[in-house]
């Protein structure tokens, strides 16, 4: 099994370490994880968390459709 750690790129296409992951047929564990400091950061406001979370819905959409 491969763990499969999104951390900024949180698209399926075109992403080089999702191809890796997927190329030997491996059960794949996609996960992310929220640093504490995020919420911590000054520049971080609710329209970037906001903006995250929505990212994160989509992907969580688009690893769905593909049997995750």
């Amino acid at each position: 099994m491969h763990i499969l750690w999104f951390r900024r790129d949180l698209g399926l296409s075109d992403n080089e370490i999702v191809a890796h992951s997927t190329a030997d047929n491996a059960k794949v564990l996609p996960c992310f994880i929220i640093a504490p400091w995020f919420y911590e950061q000054a520049e971080v406001g609710k329209a970037r968390v906001k903006f995250l979370f929505d990212s994160l819905e989509n992907l969580d959409s688009n690893l769905r459709e593909r049997g995750s």
